[in-house]
């Protein structure tokens, strides 16, 4: 491989990604046409791209699809074919090592394995002995994870500083899913359920189109539901959307960013000072107006033995609540 074609591998690598300014239903910014656009007319790449159904995954294959032709100085797939097992292996073996020296050891195992892949489909042989594989180092935990239980979701969801956080902790927790799921539901889905009167449960399904990972169970949907508590937040989110000039059309995403100016920014745009001294205020005056979401059995049962054997308290306070709100969301 030429010094000139790392150069332009590492410039690009590391240059600033840049955005467009137009944003899309939920209103998050649309990216321009990808780089790697021009690799779809080739119906070598057509044909093994298409076997894959998540959109990221296709993308991020493209992508080092394309950085091997870059660092080859290949103008095209075709030409990559005819290069022999050998040259194939060299080239791959690279430009992995180039993102191993930057510390991208995952990232140089994913460009082995889609140039194995990217052959393999156009009947090409390319492996790669023992010696030469790159393995992924061991994951460790360096944090103390804490799973809420039931408690401290509905206490999150209490202090909750938006509408909007409160909706989606509550949606999250009561139906079980994913939050890329979540941000796939539109309005035609709880259209019915939801107006003119709330029938619970809300029932949910959940579509491929909505959960990408639903392929991989062999399932081509499953039901969920929403109660009484989730299902009231969210007429409530979906009526200050409509108040603020939203049009409710079905196929319109649910849940969409908090645009600067809207109701739900008011809290982001105050200072840090300004919180922390109306802070006790803002979480009273939320509570008055959201009301309390624990369900009646829970709010009138007996107090919970949270201390453990060793005498240590267990749960989170207020600062921890809001910190693990803040790492759902």
């Amino acid at each position: 491989m030429s010094e000139v074609a790392f150069e332009v591998l590492r410039s690009e690598a590391l240059a600033p990604k840049k955005h467009a300014y137009s944003r899309d239903l939920r209103g998050r910014y649309v990216s321009s046409e990808k780089s790697f656009s021009w690799l779809l007319k080739y119906p070598s790449v057509a044909d093994w791209i298409d076997s894959y159904t998540s959109e990221e995954t296709r993308e991020k294959k493209l992508y080092q699809l394309e950085k091997i032709l870059q660092a080859g100085g290949l103008k095209e797939p075709s030409e990559l074919l005819k290069l022999d097992e050998r040259n194939v292996k060299l080239l791959t073996r690279r430009v992995a090592n180039w993102y191993l020296q930057k510390g991208k050891a995952v990232w140089a195992k994913q460009i082995m394995i889609t140039m194995k892949g990217f052959m393999e489909a156009n009947d090409r042989k390319l492996e790669f002995k023992r010696a030469e594989r790159i393995r992924s180092p061991v994951r460790k935990k360096v944090i103390y994870e804490y799973i809420p239980n039931k408690m401290d979701v509905y206490r999150m969801a209490n202090n909750a500083v938006s509408i909007r956080n409160r909706t989606v902790l509550l949606c999250l927790f009561q139906a079980g899913v994913r939050v890329s799921c979540l941000c796939n539901w539109n309005f035609g889905l709880v259209k019915d359920q939801l107006y003119p009167e709330i029938r619970v449960p809300i029932r949910i399904k959940v579509s491929p189109a909505m959960d990408t990972k639903l392929n991989l169970y062999g399932l081509s949907y499953y039901m969920t539901g929403l109660q009484q508590e989730a299902a009231e937040s969210l007429r409530d989110y979906l009526d200050m959307r409509t108040r603020g000039g939203w049009i409710p059309q079905l196929l319109d995403p649910i849940f969409v960013t908090e645009r600067t100016g809207g109701p739900e920014s008011r809290l982001r745009r105050e200072s840090v000072d300004d919180r922390k001294e109306r802070g006790e205020k803002n979480r009273d005056q939320t509570r008055v107006n959201m009301g309390p979401l624990l369900p009646q059995e829970l709010q009138e049962g007996p107090e919970r033995d949270t201390t453990d054997r060793r005498g240590h308290q267990r749960g989170i306070d207020g600062a921890q609540a809001s910190r693990v709100q803040r790492e759902l969301l």
